[in-house]
């Protein structure tokens, strides 16, 4: 896991090393363990190291390839690499390290654009071949690694793994584009998967495709290598079939992430996907390369409704592991937030705060994580998520899906969530509903429930605060059930999460790796019906696969909580002052974004903030604070 980056001037100019070295170093903290720069003309590939594979220096980058025609600067992890290995070698390939990324290079070398498809891992990779003056960069199936490019024609093309990097790329002025910045504050998760970014030319790299730009094509050429959906058959057999099926594929996923030259730990949660990845690590027999993990970090915050500290302990102490708490410091919260949002550099609902948990893991001589990333999309573990397969089931007539959807989001959902889903079935669908569904939407929607202040009126005040219209995105609308899982995936809410667990965890140089996404597990995954992944509860066939492994009030739980902060408590006493000076500052009063005047009257006549409506102030001041 490293920093990568690139500069080539498509004007002839020279692009040296010493000019390069900045735009390079600004991703030290990404890569603490080694520095490499390596120029050829116009062009020069930056690296900066975190050493988990092959510490020596042999593994150094950029790496060339043995006839030093094609040169690597690569951040990830190839988790097969030991097999992929193994195969070149029967086909007469020497190789000089211990690395995983020689593999790949050698792998890119032996099959070329096919070597993608063998890859099982995470990953964000440039490739320049010299001979060709062509560059290749490339990313991984789902985005797990993220890679940020600017492209200014006849010019300028730049890469790196954080769009931070580019205020220290030489002859580019990093300008925000207001209506991205727009359509971010209206939606955390509307950017990400397209491509686009809140800046002026710097562009994503969309996951699953690589691009292509050479002298006699100065034009970058972007191809889609992988799509999910040419890997997704039929699940076929009984649920006892399927079950068999995903925990040997889970446990093969943790086996090969826990392949590692150093020692990895584990974050802890508390919650169902974290708590099984742990468990599952903690029980696997590896290989010569791989270590066990035996502690846990959990972040905690006493008092609130959004501590899972009791549930961590109960599952560290089952399985007999070292837990870490973690707490936000109080000390100067104000000052730690604008500072991190700003190292961030992207706009999302909440403050940052999970990067505590890394620092901690950090500190404690940890660089590598094993997570639980991707359960909640791949099988069914938003309230969301059940209440449009609810709808979809009854739109079609499926009236016991509809039910088992329903009783499922009783039990995950809020009281303001069931009430909004049931006056939805009772309006839109009433003359389709059966006598036995009306019973049950009787039951689980009574008409005595606790108003919150969370309602249409705060979208509305929400949408009249900006100035500027928000871009209009593409979005799928589910038509079926199995669409709700795949778009969660690769068009909704997990593009953005990776991209915010990616910056939190490498700001303090620790790998995240997330058995959950592997390619297999994901295409399993999102074949199976929704009975095998949702009935009774959420994320059914993974419960089922760490029965015993795990205390059953663990494994049974339903409520879901996830790892936020108390922004309402916070914005209400700790960060008061620091939010009345961002608003009141004529920076964000005169801003041409978002009506500055409105909000800041808005905000000194509330007295306290719900949850919600310090979600949707959040994003402004985090706008504000990105510069």
């Amino acid at each position: 896991m490293c920093g990568i980056t690139g500069m080539w001037r498509l004007d002839g100019r020279s692009a040296t090393a010493s000019e390069s070295a900045p735009f390079a170093k600004s991703l030290k903290h990404r890569g603490p363990d080694g520095f490499g720069l390596e120029s050829f003309g116009s062009i020069c590939l930056g690296h900066t190291r975190l050493a988990i594979q092959d510490l020596s220096e042999a593994g150094r980058q950029p790496m060339p390839h043995p006839n030093k025609n094609l040169w690597l600067t690569f951040n990830g992890e190839i988790f097969n690499f030991i097999e992929l290995r193994d195969d070149l070698e029967k086909r007469g390939v020497a190789f000089h390290t211990n690395s995983d990324s020689e593999v790949l290079l050698q792998a890119f070398y032996a099959w070329g654009e096919k070597s993608f498809h063998k890859f099982n891992g995470m990953w964000a990779f440039a490739i320049w071949n010299h001979q060709n003056r062509e560059l290749l960069i490339c990313r991984d199936r789902f985005g797990i690694k993220p890679l940020y490019y600017a492209f200014i024609p006849g010019k300028l093309f730049a890469f790196a793994s954080e769009t931070n990097a580019f205020r220290k790329l030489p002859d580019f002025v990093r300008e925000k584009d207001e209506r991205k910045v727009a359509t971010a504050i209206r939606s955390s998760f509307a950017l990400e998967s397209t491509g686009l970014t809140i800046f002026k030319d710097i562009y994503s790299l969309k996951p699953g495709h690589c691009l292509k730009i050479s002298e006699s094509q100065p034009e970058p050429v972007l191809h889609k290598w992988w799509n999910t959906a040419d890997h997704i058959l039929p699940s076929e057999g009984s649920y006892e079939q399927q079950l068999e099926n995903f925990k040997f594929t889970l446990n093969d996923a943790c086996k090969i992430r826990l392949r590692s030259d150093v020692k990895p730990c584990g974050a802890l949660s508390g919650g169902v996907d974290s708590s099984s990845i742990f468990a599952l690590s903690r029980n696997i027999e590896g290989d010569s390369r791989s270590q066990k993990i035996n502690d846990g970090f959990t972040l905690t915050f006493p008092g609130t409704d959004f501590d899972e500290e009791d549930q961590a302990r109960r599952v560290s102490g089952y399985l007999g592991a070292r837990l870490h708490t973690v707490t936000v410091p109080k000390n100067d919260i104000a000052h730690q937030l604008e500072s991190m949002t700003r190292k961030m550099d992207f706009i999302y609902q909440n403050p940052p705060v999970v990067q505590h948990i890394y620092q901690a893991m950090r500190r404690e001589g940890f660089c590598v994580s094993l997570e639980g990333h991707g359960g909640d999309e791949l099988l069914y573990g938003y309230p969301s998520m059940i209440r449009n397969a609810a709808i979809l089931f009854q739109q079609k007539g499926q009236q016991n899906k509809t039910t088992n959807a329903l009783d499922v989001y009783g039990k995950i959902s809020s009281p303001q969530q069931r009430k909004n889903l049931n006056a939805l079935l009772q309006r839109e669908m009433k003359p389709k509903l059966s006598t036995t569904l009306r019973k049950n939407l009787s039951r689980l929607f009574p008409p005595q429930m606790q108003q919150i202040r969370w309602s249409l009126y705060h979208h509305l005040r929400h949408q009249s605060w900006l100035r500027l219209s928000p871009d209009t995105m593409d979005s799928k609308i589910s038509c079926d059930v199995a669409d709700i899982a795949y778009n969660e995936v690769h068009s909704y809410r997990l593009p953005t999460l990776l991209r915010n667990w990616d910056h939190a965890s490498m700001h303090y140089g620790v790998e995240s790796r997330m058995p959950l996404l592997d390619w297999r597990v994901v295409c399993l995954s999102l074949s199976l019906p929704f009975e095998s992944r949702c009935s009774g509860y959420t994320k059914r066939i993974l419960r089922d696969s760490v029965k015993g492994l795990l205390p059953e009030t663990i494994r049974l739980q339903s409520n879901k909580i996830g790892i936020n902060s108390p922004i309402d408590q916070w914005f209400t006493g700790q960060l008061r002052q620091m939010m009345h000076d961002i608003i009141s500052s004529r920076d964000f009063k005169s801003s041409s974004i978002w009506d500055g005047q409105r909000i800041a009257k808005w905000f000194e006549k509330t007295d306290r903030f719900n949850f919600s409506e310090a979600t949707i102030l959040w994003p402004f001041i985090n706008a504000n604070l990105i510069k």
